[in-house]
């Protein structure tokens, strides 16, 4: 059962890891793959009846289409190209929760792409019209160091951060062929976020403190310690 003034978590599930059972009940949001990076009809099912088996919200998760790097790698692609893969990645995955009864909560764009489109304002503001036109009634993921280049009181809109990944001073992430990117330990990563919830600052790989104050925090299921992060964060207080 989940607790009551829990962190809202989220993590990107059917992307073939082991874990998405247990680290399913840890969580508020599933971003499930849907097709451009991994995932599949079958694994889309097979994890929305596992979310909504927890009370966990789901949404979808694209990419660029590109399972052979996993969606890790900025991809050369027509606007055109790009837009009617997402359309059908988001389509799919609103297909299968529709027949399961199931509301599609969000959309939260995955890997290079995410990076890639919320990195300028001009494709920032691609993405958020796109939005509004295919999926108008979605809940967007945005991470918070775009807030820079989104609307005054724009609707729908869930700010992010990662839990498990160090930042830049920009407040984009520091690139995984990095070896300071990624955060190793439960100790490390609940240090990390308690200053997040606390201070609402976040200290770059910089060594300098930036403002940052997100409503979810993002957790990755290919981490090896994933599960004993998602523990450990889901026991602090947010109070």
């Amino acid at each position: 059962m989940r607790k009551q003034n829990t962190i809202a978590i989220n993590a990107d599930l059917g992307e073939g890891m082991e874990n998405d059972v247990q680290l399913i009940p840890y969580l508020s949001y599933a971003n499930i793959a849907c097709g451009g990076h991994a995932g599949s009809e079958t694994v889309i099912e097979q994890t929305i009846l596992l979310a909504n088996q927890h009370k966990v919200r789901v949404g979808a998760h694209p990419s660029y289409p590109d399972i052979e790097n996993f969606g890790r790698k900025s991809m050369a692609i027509s606007q055109s190209a790009l837009e009617l893969s997402l359309l059908n990645q988001i389509k799919l995955f609103e297909e299968i929760a529709i027949q399961l009864k199931v509301s599609m909560h969000h959309i939260k764009l995955h890997g290079a792409l995410y990076n890639d489109v919320f990195r300028s304002a001009k494709k920032t503001q691609w993405f958020l019209n796109w939005s509004a036109t295919h999926f108008k009634n979605s809940t967007l993921f945005i991470p918070c160091g775009a807030k820079q280049f989104m609307p005054k009181n724009y609707p729908n809109i869930i700010y992010e951060a990662f839990a498990d990944r160090n930042y830049n001073a920009d407040l984009s992430l520091v690139s995984r062929n990095e070896i300071n990117a990624i955060l190793q330990t439960p100790e490390v990563v609940v240090k990390h976020v308690q200053q997040m919830l606390l201070e609402h600052t976040v200290t770059s790989v910089e060594g300098k403190k930036v403002a940052m104050k997100p409503d979810t925090f993002c957790l990755h299921g290919d981490h090896p310690n994933v599960l004993p992060i998602a523990k450990s964060i889901y026991n602090l207080s947010v109070e």
